[in-house]
């Protein structure tokens, strides 16, 4: 019921509830998620052998008074915007954002948390 009404997806609801769960963890009001997509690239690439698949960034933020209906919208609509451009390649945003480097982790994940880090330090 819940989806219909917000008119959101399953997999859009459990992403929301994912994002609170992480918020809840960790406190940080600004959260990213990355996430598999293989919509528009699988398509162009039928004929290859591999696994082609690419990864797109849903970001939620946690104002204060934040209910769920609120993130579930907002988490709706980071989705619908991943949709709609699932074949820009992760390296590409990469290197289109320059954002500081550590080869040990995904970088678009954690930018995030280590802006927090040094905001706090």
């Amino acid at each position: 019921m819940l989806g219909l009404r917000e008119k959101s997806t399953v997999f859009m609801i459990l992403s929301a509830t994912f994002l609170s769960l992480l918020y809840r963890y960790t406190g940080q009001d600004d959260i990213l998620i990355g996430t598999p997509i293989s919509d528009e690239l699988a398509r162009k690439t039928a004929g290859l052998v591999g696994l082609l698949i690419n990864t797109v960034v849903l970001r939620a933020r946690f104002p204060d008074g934040l209910n769920f209906r609120s993130l579930l919208q907002q988490t709706r609509e980071a989705c619908l915007g991943a949709y709609a451009h699932p074949d820009l390649p992760v390296e590409q945003l990469v290197a289109e954002l320059a954002p500081e480097r550590d080869l040990s982790r995904m970088t678009l994940f954690q930018q995030c948390s280590s802006a927090r880090a040094t905001d706090q330090s």
